[in-house]
């Protein structure tokens, strides 16, 4: 491993491309409940892998005994992993237990489930499922034995988020034509659009006044089109911050303080003030 300093908290290391594996593919970064941790996956030829990257620069495995593992989504007290669990073509919600090893289902089901979302008292996980032929929201209990389905809109509902105080979901849907933030009530009541802008991966700042975005702020740039960028909606006061330094992001993730972002660019792992100044790459290996 090449030269490294310690910058916030976390070790970043800038090496060549071709150091790192050509088949590599960051994706889905999540902070851990304390700021120790970003968790993540990446595709390889081999299948998806989950690990985490430390505050010292090292990188561990999150990884299941088997099958192919993406989306990780850490528990409010950080003691497990809730993730997307791929084994033979299927999709389901698992959670890794961090201290034994363990995986267990928790939304097992022949449909495909994605997207896992832990509620702030840990007890539920809101996903998107197309188990009810369309693309759309539920919430299952940590325990597997109760499922509500949120949403019944024909259009696909995606890639849900709960807010820190647990009274409100956001999420993303394409009924509009195109996808946008919407926000619900947890019991699936009052579905609303959050901004009129295209909008995709969702991340709710811990102090619950902010969420993070990948997409375009709701009025373009008049010069042409810009990229998609990790935006930020102050969601009292309905207005959205584009990042500039983060075109072609991806997957954002608030750390616990507010003050910076995590997301992916092209497979690459970067974190952002959350101001959309200082920028930097995490090497994971």
């Amino acid at each position: 491993m090449g030269p490294g300093r310690v910058v916030a908290g976390i070790l970043a290391i800038v090496l060549p491309l071709a150091a790192e594996p050509t088949a590599l593919r960051c994706r889905y970064p999540d902070w851990s409940p304390g700021t120790e941790k970003i968790a993540f996956s990446y595709a390889t030829d081999d299948g998806g892998r989950l690990r985490a990257i430390a505050t010292d620069g090292t990188v561990e495995s999150l990884q299941p005994a088997e099958g192919d593992a993406t989306e990780p989504d850490w528990s409010p007290d950080g003691k497990n992993v809730a993730f997307t669990w791929e084994r033979n073509g299927n999709r389901d919600i698992a959670v890794l237990n961090l201290s034994s090893g363990k995986t267990r289902l928790v939304a097992g089901n022949p449909a495909t489930d994605r997207s896992p979302s832990w509620s702030p008292d840990g007890k539920r996980i809101a996903f998107c499922s197309d188990r009810d032929s369309g693309q759309d929201i539920y919430v299952v209990t940590v325990g597997g034995d109760e499922v509500a389905r949120l949403t019944t809109d024909p259009a696909a509902d995606t890639a849900p988020t709960w807010s820190p105080d647990g009274k409100t979901i956001a999420f993303c849907s394409e009924r509009d034509g195109i996808s946008q933030l919407y926000l619900m009530n947890p019991d699936g009541s009052d579905q609303r659009l959050a901004v009129a802008a295209f909008a995709t991966a969702p991340d709710w700042s811990r102090d619950g006044k902010r969420i993070a975005f990948a997409g375009e702020p709701p009025d373009p740039d008049p010069t042409g089109p810009l990229p998609k960028s990790i935006c930020v909606l102050d969601v009292a006061a309905g207005t959205v911050n584009r990042l500039g330094t983060t075109a072609r992001g991806s997957d954002p993730s608030w750390s616990p303080d507010g003050k910076e972002i995590a997301f992916t660019i092209s497979g690459r792992l970067y974190v952002v003030a959350a101001d959309g100044g200082s920028l930097r790459e995490l090497s994971l290996f």
